[in-house]
Order: C-alpha cells, then sequence, then structure tokens
C-alpha cells in the first residue's frame, strides 16, 4: 500500500522506507529530526500490530531508550510521558482492529491521527502534558473524546 496522503512521510513512502525506519528507531539511530508526533503514531500502529497485548511495554522501553540514545532526559519534566503514551497506544489499536500488515496500519494510523497532535486534550480537562504525576504514571481520562480506547489506553 503506497502511502497517498497529501502530506507525505519519508518513513511511509514504500514497505521498506517504513521498515528501515522502524529499524532505525529501534536501533536509536533515528535522527531525532524524524522523531515528530507522525513518527510516534507510526511506531505505536507497528507495535499495536506486530506485539499485540506487549505493543505498551515495546513502546515505553523504545521510547525511553530513544530519548536517551538522542539526549533527551527522561525527568519530571521531559522526555518519556506514562499518560501520553497509554492514550495513543490505546487510541491506535482500537482504530487498526482487524488490521494485520503493519504498514499498511501505519499510513492508515498516521493519515487519521498524524495531524492530530493535541487531541488529548478532547479527554483531559487539565493539562497532562505539565502534570507530573501524568508523566509518570497512568491517568485515566476525565472527560469522554470522539473515539473509543481499548482496555490499553483506558
Amino acid at each position: 500500500m503506497q502511502n497517498s496522503q497529501p502530506n507525505s512521510y519519508w518513513f511511509l513512502g514504500s514497505k521498506p522506507e517504513f521498515e528501515r525506519f522502524v529499524a532505525e528507531w529501534q536501533a536509536r539511530t533515528l535522527p531525532k529530526r524524524d522523531w515528530s508526533h507522525a513518527a510516534h503514531v507510526a511506531i505505536a500502529a507497528y507495535h499495536v500490530i506486530e506485539y499485540r497485548g506487549a505493543a505498551l511495554e515495546k513502546v515505553r522501553d523504545g521510547i525511553i531508550r530513544y530519548n536517551e540514545a538522542t539526549g533527551v532526559a527522561n525527568t519530571d519534566s521531559s522526555g518519556y510521558h506514562e499518560t501520553l503514551t497509554r492514550f495513543w497506544i490505546g487510541i491506535v489499536a482500537k482504530d487498526l482492529e482487524g488490521v494485520s500488515d503493519a504498514f499498511e496500519g501505519a499510513c492508515r494510523a498516521v493519515s487519521k491521527f498524524g495531524g492530530q497532535r493535541d487531541l488529548f486534550k478532547l479527554y483531559y480537562s487539565f493539562d497532562v502534558v505539565g502534570n507530573t504525576t501524568a508523566r509518570k504514571t497512568w491517568i485515566a481520562p476525565d472527560q469522554a473524546g470522539p473515539y473509543e480506547r481499548t482496555e490499553l489506553g483506558g
């Protein structure tokens, strides 16, 4: 499946490019400039399809290690964010139910959510990004947003 969305991302140009992107992220050699919100969504989609119930654990570990490799400190105010990671894994997992090809899933998820970086604001009535507790532990949404989440996301 070729990516035909108007705002094309290099890592969705072809299946081999997507596989290279995932491999670079896993090896922590992906250039930091390429670690965008859409890239996060693509990585979530890959892991949801390839690892199912272990997706959250794999993504969590991967983001923490990628941050460390690129000089991003995982602290109370920067780096890995547990609530946002679980939120996005849940949203992507629900949307990709029944999809078995990771490249197809990534294209679909990025097309739908790649430009919706602030979607979480529809689910939280407080500044979830700046909340130290939310960064370290899962806080379930306190508002009903437009998409249903799976067990992974709440």
